[in-house]
């Protein structure tokens, strides 16, 4: 049976997923939720899943909805993605990021996820979105602040969010919303630390902010920063 967590009672929507597992003998591991892209789902990790333990690190892939395992869309919701006005594709757009929300909350509450250490930089959660799967990633951070409870619930073991894939679609997307700068980190509120980091990272780099080794900083490949205020 395949494993899955439901995210919305009413409409039973239930996101598949694949999970390293908690690391033998780690009580500071850090945890990282991967967003597949378009072409390829949640078994595309698999490698780094089987590698995971040995750098102190719990992957949990989520699959998207509409991919294998996961609620596929509704006709509607199909509907609003290709033919919606902007109001409707927001609202689609927001209703992912509750999904997603909801996936983090009720993995790390079910499975006593170790907190991030702010003094070390150890434990605690990363979201990354690969490819394609930013738009829903960074679309989940933009409206974190909006869903009831993320913030209350999330911000002692939010660490930081990865942006994995290729410099061309990454220029052209944030040159379009260059926005999401100044509202990732805002989710959080003002007691979100300094070093909680939006990263870059490219296929072949480490990124190290997840890297637990409290020996390298823990934005040491961030390329954007945003301002404190």
């Amino acid at each position: 049976m395949m494993p899955t967590l439901t995210v919305t009672e009413a409409s039973s929507v239930s996101l598949f997923y694949l999970d390293s597992g908690p690391v033998a003998e780690s009580g500071s591991y850090t945890t990282v939720f991967t967003l597949h892209g378009h072409t390829y789902h949640t078994p595309i990790f698999s490698r780094i899943i089987a590698l995971a333990p040995s750098y102190n690190l719990r992957i949990v892939a989520i699959t998207r909805r509409d991919y294998p395992g996961s609620t596929p869309f509704s006709e509607e919701e199909l509907r609003v993605a290709s033919k919606g006005s902007r109001k409707e594709k927001l609202g689609f757009l927001r209703d992912r990021a509750i999904e997603i929300w909801e996936f983090v909350r009720k993995f790390v509450k079910v499975n006593s996820i170790p907190r991030w250490n702010k003094s070390d930089g150890k434990g605690g959660v990363v979201v990354m979105g690969w490819s394609m799967g930013n738009s829903q990633g960074l679309g989940a951070m933009a409206y974190a602040r909006e869903i009831k409870g993320v913030r209350e619930e999330l911000e002692p073991w939010m660490k930081g969010y990865i942006i994995y894939g290729e410099k061309v679609f990454f220029a052209y997307y944030f040159s379009r919303n260059l926005d999401i700068f100044f509202n990732y980190r805002k989710s959080f509120g003002p007691s979100a630390s300094r070093s909680f980091a939006l990263v870059l990272a490219l296929p072949g780099e480490i990124p190290s902010s997840i890297r637990n080794d409290s020996s390298h900083s823990n934005h040491a490949i961030v390329l954007l920063q945003t301002p404190e205020h």
